[in-house]
């Protein structure tokens, strides 16, 4: 009922020339295997074990709009306090002018933390996207794909700290010039 609203409010931030634009979402990376199809040779077929308790990391990202700086954190959870962690070093990053980060819905983003911690920062603004819309209109979303595609499908990880290793290889590699194109 409030698209309209949203996108309205959506194309006026896009338009001020002098805000920073931030697209913001968040995934989980698991230690086990997505499996995903692939192609393999006639009776090699490849075998991903399910040994033990499957365990994951969250991942808070960040896109810069008009420069393709790419901003990440890695977390054990998502929770409002890695939530507003995440933006407190968005804060840093830009020390000057307005920041309008562009996420979705998903509750950490209205919690009572969150808000509380929006009411001490007031350079930063959220800006909501219409509901069941963040993968067409959030670009980070498809820097996930790209990420599951090439750490997670189809491959395990010992432990936590190789996933993260793996993470960090994969989300700093990114260039600004490839993120603009998504």
């Amino acid at each position: 009922p409030e698209r309209a609203e949203k996108e309205a409010r959506l194309q006026a931030v896009l338009a001020d020339p002098q805000a920073t634009l931030i697209a913001v979402d968040e995934c989980d990376v698991c230690l086990l295997a997505t499996v995903r199809a692939m192609w393999q040779r006639v009776k090699t077929q490849v075998r991903l074990p399910t040994p033990g308790q499957n365990a994951k990391l969250g991942v808070f990202g960040g896109l810069n709009l008009r420069t393709g700086d790419w901003h990440y954190q890695i977390s054990l959870h998502k929770r409002s306090s890695d939530f507003t962690a995440f933006l407190s070093g968005l804060v840093s990053a830009y020390a000057a002018g307005t920041i309008y980060v562009i996420l979705d819905n998903v509750s950490i983003h209205h919690s009572k933390a969150t808000l509380k911690w929006l009411s001490a920062h007031p350079r930063l603004h959220l800006v909501y996207l219409p509901t069941y819309s963040g993968h067409q209109l959030n670009p980070v979303e498809k820097v996930w794909w790209q990420l599951k595609r090439t750490i997670a499908a189809n491959r395990n990880f010992r432990d936590l700290a190789q996933l993260e290793g793996a993470l960090h290889a994969c989300l700093s590699a990114l260039r600004p010039d490839a993120l603009l194109r998504l």
